[in-house]
Order: C-alpha cells, then sequence, then structure tokens
C-alpha cells in the first residue's frame, strides 16, 4: 500500500513539473484558459440571475 502511495505521488509530481515546463514556454495557453474559466463563470452567474 505504501509503495503504491509512493509512485502515486512520485507519477504526480513528475506530472505536475512537466506541465509547469510546458505552461512556462506557452503563456498564450495560461490566457486562454483564464479566459475559458472567465467564460464559464460569467455564464453561470447569468444563468443564476435568470432564476
Amino acid at each position: 500500500m505504501k509503495k503504491m502511495l509512493m509512485k502515486l505521488a512520485a507519477i504526480a509530481g513528475g506530472a505536475g513539473v512537466v506541465g509547469y515546463m510546458y505552461l512556462k514556454k506557452h503563456p498564450e495557453k495560461i490566457a486562454m484558459m483564464k479566459s475559458a474559466a472567465k467564460d464559464a463563470s460569467r455564464t453561470i452567474y447569468n444563468k443564476l440571475d435568470d432564476e
């Protein structure tokens, strides 16, 4: 059980580092994600206001 948790932690840590390096080289992806999150939250707030 402990080995499995250590493997999962190592995989998650490695994926986090790879993701960080990718996003550091592609800052436009971060801007796209931010705008998508803003649009989604705006849509949710509008739907809540309509009710």
